[in-house]
């Protein structure tokens, strides 16, 4: 059985909404290129857009916040 591991940031929304940007440009030869095996790219690629999703969640969800303590 695979152990799941559970990250928790606390990050700005300019600092979600930037680093969600950069994983969204991040294409395979970025992985690639930092990675020692095809596998390895292609599990950094697999967390990598874990990371985006979840940031782009935190991101509509402040935003979501923020407009309604208008």
């Amino acid at each position: 059985m695979t152990k799941i591991i559970e990250v928790n940031a606390r990050l700005t929304p300019q600092e979600a909404q930037a680093f969600g940007s950069f994983l969204r440009l991040a294409g395979r030869a970025d992985y690639a290129v930092n990675a020692k095996t095809e596998e390895e790219a292609t599990l950094m690629q697999a967390a990598g857009d874990k990371l985006r999703r979840a940031l782009a969640h935190g991101v509509i969800d402040a935003q979501k916040i923020a407009g309604e303590a208008q």
